[in-house]
């Protein structure tokens, strides 16, 4: 029997002999409704390129974290797990937050033939980065609204209200919100704001956003805090756990008790939120299902799948940091 050769492939496809190398070796990038007709053509034939190199099926998954994969990273496990679980092999890659280190990663990731896909955990790696330096390769970013390659959202207007409301029904009425200006988009930021000013005018609570870079070594966070304190602030809602921790810090450097003196709540996981003393009060989105839905999405790209954005809702987790109003001094 003769052997299926690129050109019956391009024949069948109704496409050239370039356009089925491109796919096959993902040396170009290329649309998604040729790529179909020539990955269609190619099993009706029952065509099996030759060599290592040009093996079309790829079954590793990169998967991008920020810090260390052993401790504590418990979405990196989630995602470590979910990603075996449905066939394909996670590859971690540990991320640094300035652009010299990240480069020659992405890069790596972007010519590695055995890569089908990406999924980002790491807040200082944005779309751009993905799009400029891992190619054609499907890429998806992990719990960030306002994002091109997120397609699994949070609702982050039920998230506030439920953390703004539970600080209201303890007696708190000056709030400070800290977001990271670093990875939040600008229409992002307004909603955020608007949203705090309608709540806050709703209810009579005075509720402000300070923006801040998600820098550990940024020595502008404990002044800002300083001075949010001495205004009065009794309360603080910090957008992701390493601003909660940065507030830990700060209040036991000011010798600040929580909750006794200043509540603190966060958006976190339950992972995170326990590692704390006292554990934190935050707001949570289940875990397996965000992971669940953030790989289908990647699978369903690599796999010419059709698939929906997904909306998911958060709830209160109730820790031992945050407490009724108290004489503040």
């Amino acid at each position: 029997m003769r052997k299926v050769t690129i050109s019956d492939v391009a024949s069948e496809a109704g496409c050239s002999k370039a356009a089925v190398s491109y796919v096959i070796n993902r040396t170009r990038p290329i649309s998604a409704e040729v790529r179909k007709k020539v990955l269609d053509a190619a099993e009706r034939l029952g065509y099996h390129p030759s060599g290592k190199r040009n093996t079309p099926r790829r079954r590793s998954i990169a998967l991008l974290i920020r810090g260390d994969f052993r401790v504590g990273n418990e979405p990196a496990f989630t995602f470590h797990h979910e990603i075996l679980r449905r066939g394909y092999v996670p590859q971690i890659f540990m991320c640094g937050s300035d652009a010299e280190s990240l480069k020659p990663v992405l890069s790596a990731i972007g010519n590695d033939r055995n890569i089908a896909g990406v999924i980002n955990t790491v807040p200082d790696i944005g779309s751009l980065n993905l799009l400029k330096y891992c190619r054609e390769l499907p890429s998806f970013i992990y719990a960030r609204n306002g994002c091109m390659l997120c397609s699994v959202h949070c609702n982050y207007t039920h998230r506030m209200n439920l953390a703004l409301s539970h600080l209201h029904t303890l007696g708190h009425r000056k709030v400070v919100f800290f977001i990271d200006s670093a990875t939040m988009d600008k229409q992002q930021m307004i909603d955020n704001l608007a949203f705090l000013q309608r709540y806050s005018r709703s209810v009579g609570m005075e509720a402000r956003v300070v923006a801040h870079p998600e820098r550990r070594d940024n020595p502008v966070l404990f002044p800002k805090l300083d001075r949010e304190w001495d205004g009065g602030a009794t309360a603080i809602l910090a957008w992701n756990d390493f601003f909660a921790s940065m507030v830990y810090q700060w209040a036991y450097e000011r010798y600040i008790r929580i909750p006794d003196k200043l509540s603190v709540i966060a958006f976190c996981d339950e992972f995170s939120a326990r590692g704390f003393a006292p554990p934190l009060t935050s707001v949570q989105i289940p875990l397996d299902l965000l992971v669940h839905h953030t790989v289908e999405a990647l699978l369903a790209r690599i796999e010419d799948r059709k698939t929906e954005e997904v909306l998911l809702h958060p709830f209160l987790s109730m820790g031992a940091s945050t407490g009724p109003l108290l004489k503040k001094h």
